[in-house]
């Protein structure tokens, strides 16, 4: 990509106009466009993160329109929350290991994560604080209205 750059400079905005293309009912596919932009913000071949944002309202947007479609992007929604998390969110995801529900000691089986946090540092420049807290805004509204939903 870095040699090619009229290739990534088209790239974004045809998966933009890709992912508003395809139906509704087209979760799978909108995930994995979804997935794949992220990934590519990720790793700088795209530079424009209006692009993922827009795809990230459009899909939120259709969600509190349509209780069934809500579900539908909530599995979406949550694979890129997971994915994404330190990336888009500021925030690590623990493994199930670290939690204690089962209320056993999975400390000694943990693997380390250090030097990979380490590693992974240098990405905290694809987001600023402010688009973060945004993305994490948009996020909280939207799961707080289908949890709701799903209590009625």
């Amino acid at each position: 990509h870095t040699n090619y750059r009229e290739f990534s400079t088209t790239l974004g905005p045809v998966l933009g106009k890709l992912s508003s293309s395809l139906s509704k009912s087209e979760g799978t596919a909108r995930r994995g466009v979804l997935r794949l932009v992220g990934e590519l913000v990720c790793v700088a071949v795209v530079s424009d993160i209006s692009i993922l944002i827009s795809m990230l309202k459009e899909m939120i947007r259709d969600g509190f329109d349509d209780k069934s479609l809500a579900l539908a992007n909530l599995a979406a929604l949550s694979s890129f929350a997971k994915v994404f998390a330190r990336e888009f969110f500021g925030t690590k995801v623990a493994s199930m290991m670290d939690r204690s529900d089962t209320g056993e000691d999975h400390a000694e089986k943990a693997p380390d994560t250090d030097e990979v946090d380490a590693l992974l540092e240098w990405q905290d420049h694809v987001v600023s604080a402010q688009i973060r807290t945004g993305i994490r805004n948009m996020f909280s509204q939207y799961f707080a209205q289908v949890h709701s939903w799903l209590r009625e």
